[in-house]
């Protein structure tokens, strides 16, 4: 058993019944922090980012049963000092889907932006064209439906998704060598 933020290795059952952990992102994947969360109790994850990086982005947590989410190092570090000046704080949390405004982008992109590790393609307009170019943050595509413990699921069928994996061009089956 530890307790040095980082959720990495087993929680003593129970110590997190009913919370929400706050955990700092690190060493280990985010589905084990989840897990881990999650065998003590947790209800909810919230990550915060290592020291110097204030973008949050997405959480892919497999075979884990509770939401999470992951904010900036500041917003991380401010929670945590006031839970410490706090500890009896309660939250709720609203897990109701909303649109996002396109300028607020969840990776801190200006529309029309991709992420540094993407690219941009050779369209007329410098359009965003996912089978040319590589956007890598903010993809609204398909998800399996079928399989509510397999990657990429989503009953509706549709997710959101970031990350280097949507980092490269998208490439039709058929322009294949």
């Amino acid at each position: 058993m530890q307790n040095d933020g980082l959720a990495c290795s087993a929680l003593q059952a129970g110590s997190l019944a009913g919370a929400i952990a706050l955990v700092q992102r690190g060493t280990c994947l985010y589905s084990n922090k989840v897990i881990n969360a999650q065998n003590a109790g947790a209800v909810g994850v919230v990550i915060y980012q290592q020291s110097g990086s204030d973008t949050p982005i997405g959480v892919f947590a497999q075979d884990a049963g509770i939401p999470a989410v992951m904010i900036g190092n500041t917003d991380g570090v401010a929670l945590k000092n006031y839970l410490a000046a706090n500890p009896g704080a309660t939250v709720t949390i609203d897990l109701t889907l909303t649109p996002v405004d396109a300028a607020t982008t969840p990776c801190g992109l200006t529309p029309r932006a991709a992420l540094p590790s993407g690219s941009f393609g050779s369209t007329p307009t410098f359009a965003i064209k996912p089978e040319l170019v590589a956007p890598g943050a903010d993809l609204y595509t398909a998800a399996q439906k079928l399989d509510p413990n397999g990657d990429a699921y989503n009953a509706t069928g549709y997710t959101s998704v970031a990350g280097t994996s949507y980092a490269v061009p998208m490439w039709p089956e058929r322009w294949r060598w």
